[in-house]
């Protein structure tokens, strides 16, 4: 805010008027600046800022009214209040006369001392809250600036996360495509036990690995605000039977009983993220299983009708172990990232991330985390979901056969920059009834989709030259190709659901590849 004192400008042609005024004006707090002319008035306005002008009427060349009018006439210096002071032309002719000019008030002399005081005074502090006021409206802008520029980097910034953490999941997902689909091809035709034990191990260690590189994109992607969410009808029953069946293994193992139980005995289906809720269960599970030695892991999905119309409900997941628990020390920071609980002298392998990653999902889906421990007894996590929508019940598909008896000599597009991302596809199907041909770049796939009578086409998404959108926009508006299935197989699954529809793909493949997967996609297309 301007610190500096107001200024007062004095305009009369006798000196000693101005010597009188300035005696008078000394206890004001203000800075006076006094000339003897209308001139000298009209220069000092070109480079002060003034409160007020006292002005005297009778002057030689310019006189009060003359002056003031002049002033009246500059943009800058119109609405600087004038006070008159005279000792003749007291009528009201007059004084209206100087009302039209652009006064503000008269003052005659000879001068009272306290009228002047009280006048200026007034009029300095309506110029100081005036300042204020401009100064407060400067300080508004600025700010409301200052916000803009703050969103505006905000949101280069949000997108330079998102592009960052969509090129880390395709980097370093492709290479691990490589890595396990390899790897699962070999298993099928291992020599000896010893190969097989081996190509387990390579299996096994890319799959934890994997896991670790999920746990720490979904998180990145969570607090950067930019996780997709893909709503599908869900059955809560094939949802714990996947689980039992990922976790049976370990739990037995462990000598542990892993129990399912479910409220009422046969749940309604309901709408939610299949791959979110997976998360939240495999790592509620998975952590339960961690640090349990003896006892039980229990999962309790308890579903309860909102309404008469039960359209919606209130979905309850619980996990209950009987393990180590965790230290009451611990218990208000179990849930941020990279914090592991000891076993004994030790910590168990992990990176700290899965029960935060529980956390953060439950909460962007609008839910509650809640935990109750005892050291020594065990560990109970309960999520809450309240306005979950129920669905109609689906035909449940196996998938233990991939490859039914598919019609001879189908042909199989595969485009894809990285050469072993071809070859690892060429491997998996070379054992079933499909000819393959291979384009590297979205360029060279129109060309070879015109040229060949191609069945389906695998498209990778990020590749030069041109890349697998804006191709299969491309195959979409050509006539020959508008018919070919295109199925987008990436390993950034960022921006893919939310593009798929717009883009026209019929279905989209995540990497690392399962074979699985393609089978049953293939199948779904090509079968009759």
């Amino acid at each position: 805010m301007d610190k500096t004192k107001a200024k007062i400008l004095i305009v009369d042609d006798l000196p000693q008027n101005l010597v009188v005024m300035g005696e008078i004006l000394s206890e004001v707090d203000a800075e006076l600046v006094k000339v003897t002319s209308g001139e000298a008035a009209l220069e000092a306005l070109l480079t002060h800022r003034f409160a007020l002008i006292l002005l005297d009427v009778q002057m030689p060349i310019l006189d009060g009214y003359q002056t003031a009018e002049l002033i009246r006439h500059n943009p800058k210096t119109k609405t600087i209040p004038i006070i008159f002071i005279t000792a003749i032309n007291k009528e009201d002719v007059h004084v209206f006369e100087g009302y039209k000019v652009g006064a503000v008030d008269y003052l005659f002399k000879p001068i009272n001392p306290d009228i002047l005081v009280s006048k200026v005074s007034v009029f300095l502090a309506l110029f100081n809250q005036q300042r204020a006021l401009e100064w407060a409206n400067q300080e508004l802008v600025l700010a409301r600036q200052e916000a803009f520029n703050a969103m505006e980097e905000a949101k280069m910034a949000n997108y330079a996360k998102t592009q960052f953490l969509s090129n880390m999941s395709h980097e370093i997902r492709t290479p691990m495509n490589a890595v396990l689909g390899f790897a699962e091809i070999l298993l099928e035709d291992a020599q000896g036990e010893d190969q097989k034990r081996f190509l387990q191990y390579i299996h096994k260690a890319g799959q934890s690995l994997m896991r670790i590189i999920n746990d720490i994109l979904d998180l990145a992607k969570i607090e950067s605000g930019v996780l997709s969410v893909l709503s599908v009808p869900i059955s809560l029953i094939e949802l714990a039977d996947e689980m039992k069946g990922l976790f049976s293994l370990i739990a037995e193992k462990k000598g542990l009983e892993l129990q399912v139980d479910f409220q009422p005995q046969n749940p309604p289906w309901i709408m939610f993220d299949r791959l979110r809720i997976n998360q939240i269960l495999f790592n509620l599970i998975g952590n339960a299983l961690k640090f349990t030695e003896s006892g039980f892991v229990r999962l309790v999905i308890k579903v309860e009708p909102e309404g008469a119309d039960s359209k919606t409900v209130c979905l309850t997941i619980s996990v209950e172990d009987s393990g180590v628990g965790i230290p009451i020390e611990l218990q208000g920071n179990i849930f941020d990232p990279f914090v592991q609980v000891k076993q004994g002298a030790k910590f168990i392998e992990g990176t700290g991330l899965g029960l935060n990653i529980v956390q953060k999902l439950t909460e962007h889906f609008g839910g509650s985390l809640t935990l109750e421990s005892v050291p020594g007894k065990g560990s109970h996590f309960t999520c809450k979901f309240s306005g979950i929508a129920t669905a109609k019940a689906e035909k449940s598909e196996t998938s233990e056969t991939y490859c039914p008896l598919f019609p001879q000599n189908k042909l199989v597009l595969v485009v894809d920059d990285m050469a072993i991302n071809s070859e690892l596809i060429i491997q998996i199907l070379h054992n079933y009834p499909y000819q393959v041909e291979v384009a590297s770049d979205g360029l060279e796939a129109i060309e070879k989709a015109n040229q060949l009578k191609v069945d389906v086409i695998l498209m990778d998404l990020k590749m030069p030259l041109m890349d697998g959108f804006e191709a299969t926009r491309i195959l979409k508006e050509g006539e020959k190709t508008k018919h070919i299935p295109v199925v987008a197989v990436t390993a950034d699954a960022f921006s893919v659901n939310e593009q798929s529809q717009k883009f026209g793909f019929a279905a989209v493949i995540y990497k690392p590849l399962k074979p699985s997967q393609l089978f049953e996609v293939l199948n779904n297309l090509l079968a009759i």
